[in-house]
């Protein structure tokens, strides 16, 4: 898959997720890490490289995606990856401005 997660604290539930349905989509690696200060829901995301095309739609997939499952989770969340985007990126603007 690519993707790592590594932490000081235990992991519980590793799991790959799909962020789409077509073989060429990002997947996420998602698992909680126990902390001293409880659950914490974490997500490892790389996405794709907006060049054109394909990749591009990917990335604002990805990032829809992020953003959609936000509110899903009962304990607090961090979001770890690359997201090879700058602030001035639409789709990434719109992910922190849905995510909260």
């Amino acid at each position: 898959v690519g993707l790592a997660l590594l932490s000081r604290w235990p992991l519980e539930g590793a799991r790959v997720v799909a962020v789409g349905r077509a073989p060429t989509d990002p997947l996420l690696l998602r698992a909680v890490a126990r902390t001293p200060q409880g659950p914490l829901e974490c997500l490892v995301l790389h996405a794709p490289h907006p060049t054109r095309g394909l990749r591009y739609h990917q990335q604002r997939a990805a990032f829809a995606h992020l953003a959609r499952r936000r509110g899903r989770f009962p304990v607090p969340l961090a979001v770890f990856g690359d997201f090879n985007s700058t602030p001035h990126n639409h789709a990434f603007r719109a992910l922190l401005a849905q995510s909260g």
